[in-house]
């Protein structure tokens, strides 16, 4: 007997419990805007690189003088490109 007024009271308020939230529109928090700060990176100085003479290329191959050549064209492109990457880093307002 106990046991059925217990139901009795605990039922309705797990109903009531379970309704209750549903009653009230949930709150939605505005949510900041996520922006995204270039930073400007620092641009460095361009080594100065030791010069070859002719003379100290003679002992060079002519595939490896080639190869000396291309070596060098593709590393100026690489160091060029780099430093146009970083100057778009330097955004002008």
């Amino acid at each position: 007997m106990l046991n059925k007024q217990i139901l009795k009271i605990i039922i309705p308020l797990v109903i009531v419990g379970n309704t209750g939230c549903s009653l009230f529109e949930p709150t939605i928090k505005e949510v900041d805007k996520l922006v995204y700060v270039t930073t400007p990176l620092p641009l460095p100085e361009r080594p100065v690189l030791p010069t070859l003479s002719s003379s100290e290329m003679k002992c060079l191959s002519p595939e490896a003088l080639n190869k000396l050549k291309q070596r060098e064209i593709l590393r100026k492109q690489y160091a060029e490109e780099l430093e146009i990457i970083i100057r778009s880093t330097h955004v002008k307002k």
